[in-house]
């Protein structure tokens, strides 16, 4: 009788824990407990997420962001780039492609605007109910295409695809023709000059969200105006 309780205690232990952990995936799944993904509270530990050893993709809710961040080689990305970049896409989307980000990107994106804003301007843009202020628009191959500011360093575009896509400003601008010795040279420099500034001009361990203010003086005069507009306006005057 008591090996027969034995085994019964035995099978009921390991089914209530198989429950319990099917019971956390669930709820991991739907982002209500961080069980296979990292919850960021501070600008300090995203930092310290940013710097793992590890190149898989890892889950990440950062800022209202839900997103999976991994690391890749840069030669073929961005040739002459000594650093690694940072692959981002949205949480679980295994069939999205994710984006290519400099670390400076990648920071100013989580940072500059909470996911819900971020949801939110898609939306505007995708719906064209909003009139959403362009940082830039003209025309490039008989393409009408317009540049929406998201973070410092990234924006959404419309005239590329059929719908507005999401993109980093290194990438965007090796897909528009800037030569590589300048968006090393000019774009990269100027994102590592915005990340020095923003590390030093504010409190790493607040807790989030908290609000980036682009008027701070150190960080605008790090940045001053977009260099890849700069480029575009130089480059594809002749046909606006």
């Amino acid at each position: 009788m008591d090996n027969v309780f034995k085994k019964h205690w035995v099978a009921w232990t390991i089914m209530g824990g198989f429950v319990f952990l099917w019971g956390l995936w669930i709820l991991s799944f739907f982002g209500l407990v961080p069980f296979t993904y990292k919850d960021i509270k501070t600008p300090h530990e995203f930092m310290v997420f940013l710097d793992s050893p590890k190149d898989n993709m890892q889950g990440v809710k950062v800022n209202g962001h839900w997103i999976a961040i991994g690391k890749r080689p840069s030669l073929q990305i961005l040739p002459g780039y000594d650093e690694h970049l940072y692959a981002m896409k949205p949480y679980r989307k295994f069939k999205l492609k994710p984006r290519n980000m400099t670390r400076p990107e990648i920071v100013a994106f989580c940072m500059n605007i909470t996911g819900m804003g971020f949801t939110k301007l898609r939306s505007d843009v995708s719906t064209g109910n909003v009139d959403v202020p362009r940082v830039w628009d003209g025309r490039i191959d008989s393409k009408e295409i317009s540049l929406i500011q998201v973070g410092v360093f990234s924006y959404l575009v419309t005239g590329i695809l059929d719908r507005p896509i999401f993109i980093a400003q290194a990438e965007l601008a090796k897909r528009l023709g800037m030569p590589m010795n300048r968006i090393l040279n000019d774009l990269i420099v100027s994102q590592s000059r915005w990340l020095d500034a923003y590390m030093q001009n504010n409190d790493m361990n607040s807790i989030l969200p908290v609000p980036y203010l682009p008027v701070q003086k150190a960080v605008q005069k790090a940045v001053q105006k977009d260099r890849l507009v700069i480029w575009l306006d130089q480059a594809y005057a002749s046909q606006g």
